[in-house]
């Protein structure tokens, strides 16, 4: 009995790519509230204890980048039929590394960020401090690596779309511009421009995957080869 075909829960494995992008959007409010320096002495306080700051830091960071992870499977997987396998490998070998340091240091803005932010309203200026160190250790080498990689892995994926020519080169352009914006140095413009970019090349791909792109042909001859 022949293996099924996955390919149709690969172009739907695509959609976790928009809705990544979309839930990226919710965290803007956070970035916004924790201002251009993310710590507490240039942050809302106030805001930053609410639930809305730790929903959107959840959803915006933390769901999102959870997501995001079964879209970056799913696209490796379409471009793996095409020759740009390896650089398609490449490309998911750094984002998913990437991602996996982004999702090490989140507690910090979801947990510990909050909880110095009410010991500071409480009257602690100590809370600055300890943050400030935090910020000063190991999470701050953490944070340079996860950016590299999550940026040099939407790069590659971005020249693996364009050379292979199954999905619009376009699309790819836009996913692979997405991350140096996002991890950039303009936490609030950067993040907005790179989510919407992340929503907008997102969301080609997936529907160009859906609809059977051009050269979705030419995949599936491969698919059914090899499982012949």
């Amino acid at each position: 009995m022949a293996p099924r075909n996955p390919d149709g829960l690969i172009r739907f494995g695509m959609l976790a790519l928009p809705l990544a992008g979309s839930l990226a959007l919710a965290g803007l409010y956070s970035a916004f509230k924790l201002g251009s320096g993310g710590i507490l002495a240039t942050g809302d306080n106030r805001a930053i204890v609410s639930t809305g700051y730790f929903a959107s830091v959840f959803l915006g960071d933390v769901l999102a980048l959870t997501v995001l992870i079964f879209g970056v499977v799913a696209l490796y997987a379409y471009l793996a039929e095409t020759a740009q396998r390896t650089l398609a490998l490449g490309a998911t070998v750094s984002t998913l590394v990437g991602i996996s340091l982004m999702l090490s240091r989140l507690g910090v803005f979801a947990y510990a960020v909050p909880a110095l932010s009410a010991s500071f309203l409480d009257g602690d200026p100590e809370s600055i401090t300890i943050l400030d160190h935090v910020f000063a250790g190991p999470l701050g080498l953490v944070e340079i690596a996860s950016d590299l990689l999550y940026s040099a892995g939407f790069v590659l994926f971005g020249a693996a779309i364009w050379r292979s020519g199954v999905l619009p080169r376009l699309a790819g352009v836009l996913v692979a511009v997405h991350a140096p914006l996002i991890t950039g140095p303009a936490p609030v413009a950067g993040a907005a421009a790179g989510a919407l970019l992340a929503l907008l090349g997102g969301g080609w791909i997936a529907l160009s995957a859906i609809r059977g792109g051009p050269g979705s042909d030419r995949i599936k001859s491969r698919a059914r080869t090899r499982s012949a």
